[in-house]
């Protein structure tokens, strides 16, 4: 089963997005943005993400190394500053995760009545009404076991 749209272009379609400008480019901070950026792509890998939801991980990983760059370097322009920035970003990750979890949940329940069908055609194939009964219970408490 799949959950992401087959005329989608390629997931890494948008690469060349995921990069920090000429200034960070060799430092370490860039090594950090690329982990960022890789490990949020693989956490949501698979969901199905249009593509503000795929940039929002540069804009997330982007914010958090620049607020890295500016608590090292005291730079902030004006005191509220790092307030501001650090309220931005939590935003976004908290909004990436509602996405991530919305999209799970709609993934699972995707899955689940995939199951349910393969199930279904399988018990078709059982002749025995005991055979059939003894399947049955099986599956409702092991689907029970795992909170279906």
């Amino acid at each position: 089963m799949t959950t992401q749209n087959p005329d989608a272009p390629p997931a890494n379609a948008l690469d060349g997005a995921f990069a920090l400008p000429e200034r960070f480019r060799g430092q370490p901070l860039e090594e950090v943005y690329n982990e960022i950026v890789s490990r949020m792509r693989s956490e949501s890998a698979g969901l199905p993400m249009n593509t503000l939801q795929t940039l929002m991980i540069d804009r997330i990983a982007f914010t958090y190394i620049t607020m890295k760059d500016r608590e090292a370097n005291d730079s902030w322009s004006r005191p509220t500053e790092m307030k501001e920035l650090q309220g931005f970003w939590s935003s976004t990750t908290q909004e990436f995760n509602r996405l991530l979890n919305t999209s799970g949940d709609k993934a699972r329940e995707a899955l689940i009545a995939e199951v349910y069908k393969i199930v279904l055609e399988a018990i078709k194939l059982v002749s025995s009404e005991e055979e059939l009964r003894k399947i049955r219970l099986k599956l409702a408490e092991d689907f029970a076991a795992i909170g279906l």
